[in-house]
């Protein structure tokens, strides 16, 4: 893994803003949310409890806080744009919705509080339980944990390849001896778009893992195909790669010897 210089917060924000491009192509989280995605859901949910509570206050003739009000048209719209910004939408919403509760009659006030927070318990633990709330402390289902455990029981490689969002796993995961190439925890966005450049073609993922002198790849098995075959035969070729390992989530190549 290239060596890493802490950055502080400033700096931080700087590089993600000069790198919005390349992580807002690779990264899930950074490209906007989906109406498919259940992990999505609350966003839009509170984009329109905040939007309708305002619309009713205005309605009422009653006074919308316009500080909230801002906040949650910035958070909107940047939640539009990069899904990892949706939460901060969802927590402003929450001075609109009290607003709306207070413009209410008095004698309704404790029915529809009773009602907001009925529906939004219920909602979370709708989203709760569909990812095993209350069943396990840890879900493992998009991390290679088979292939991690072969990796633990070989030897250190010179060089290893993986992708972006399993380097945290594998940090922790693989003996000391081995170094990830890159973690999704920091700001490693460069390589992550050297990377991208790189998967355009099976020859030039072959000059990247050349350029890189990577000895083992940990590559995702996914469901892709390149001229009618899976991906992976074309962009590793058996003449330069031994594949030792093949789970549901995960391969593992090695280079063959020279």
């Amino acid at each position: 893994m290239p060596a890493v210089r802490p950055l502080g917060h400033a700096a931080a924000i700087r590089r993600h803003v000069s790198d919005l491009g390349a992580i807002s192509a690779r990264i899930t989280e950074w490209m906007p949310p989906r109406l498919d995605d259940p992990w999505h859901a609350p966003f839009f949910l509170a984009v329109a409890l905040s939007s309708g509570a305002a619309l009713l206050c205005v309605l009422r003739r009653r006074p919308v806080p316009l500080g909230p009000l801002a906040a949650v048209l910035f958070f909107s719209w940047s939640g539009a744009r990069h899904a990892r910004m949706s939460g901060y939408a969802a927590a402003a919403a929450i001075p609109l919705l009290l607003a709306f509760l207070d413009s209410a009659r008095e004698k309704e006030r404790p029915r529809a509080a009773a009602a907001l927070l009925a529906a939004l318990a219920a909602f979370s633990l709708w989203c709760g339980t569909r990812y095993g709330l209350g069943r396990s402390v840890f879900n493992d289902h998009f991390l290679p944990v088979s292939a991690a455990e072969f990796l633990a029981s070989r030897p250190a490689p010179k060089r290893l390849y993986n992708p972006w969002g399993w380097g945290g796993y594998l940090g922790w995961r693989l003996p000391p001896a081995w170094r990830v190439y890159q973690d999704g925890r920091y700001l490693f966005h460069g390589l992550l778009a050297e990377e991208g450049a790189a998967l355009e073609s099976p020859e030039a993922w072959q000059a990247f893992l050349d350029r890189k002198g990577i000895d083992v790849a940990l590559m995702e098995n996914a469901p892709l195909l390149v001229d009618g075959r899976p991906y992976h035969e074309a962009y590793m070729p058996r003449s330069r790669w031994t594949l030792r390992h093949k789970d549901g989530r995960a391969l593992v190549f090695e280079r063959r010897a020279r």
